[in-house]
């Protein structure tokens, strides 16, 4: 028999992971759960359900099922968009708890291009505009995005360790012009 009451309090009710390169997971999102409550919270399930849950992916395995009063437990949620455009699903939460047995997490995440996902990522946003523009260099290395985006570059540091580095090299059949960069194999929407 338990003693006191429990309450179940979310850290969010709402989760968006992001914008991400269809194919490609978003960095994992933590979600806390708290016990607000006197006595004991047991949890007896974390689902994702909807037409779009397939692109959800729930980790409880950090989670305890019994949280004592004034307690947290936490576990993480990631999106990996399998197309382009925004993706719903409905997170559920079963518990004991007196007055809301059942909570819900509205979870959102948006498929986009690579080079989209590479702009989320550094300037919060998806628009080709402002420091974001294919042809911005906010941060003045006088490589605009859309190279620094082709090369894996930070845009928002000027170190010029991302320019590609030419070298004369000789061969059997003459001399060559080497042109040596790093390309993230993540970026396929650009063709070098």
């Amino acid at each position: 028999m338990k003693v006191g009451w429990n309450k179940l309090a979310l850290s969010k009710k709402r989760v968006d992971l992001g914008t991400q390169a269809v194919g490609v997971a978003s960095s994992a999102r933590s979600i806390t759960i708290r016990n607000s409550g006197t006595g004991p919270l047991d949890l007896s399930s974390v689902t994702v359900s909807g037409a779009q849950a397939p692109n959800f992916a729930v980790n409880t395995s950090g989670m305890t099922t019994s949280v004592p009063a004034g307690g947290t437990t936490a576990f993480t949620v990631v999106c990996t968009p399998a197309a382009p455009g925004v993706h719903k699903a409905l997170l559920t939460i079963s518990s004991d708890d007196l007055d809301e047995p059942v909570t819900e997490i509205i979870l959102t995440c948006s498929g986009g291009t690579p080079l989209q996902a590479w702009r989320e990522q550094y300037f919060g946003s998806t628009a080709n505009a402002g420091p974001g523009a294919n042809d911005a260099d906010p941060d003045n290395d006088g490589i605009p995005n859309i190279v620094e985006h082709a090369l894996a570059g930070d845009p928002k540091n000027d170190s010029q360790s991302d320019l590609p580095s030419l070298r004369k090299e000789t061969y059997a059949e003459g001399e060559l012009l080497t042109v040596r960069f790093t390309r993230s194999s993540g970026h396929s929407d650009i063709t070098i």
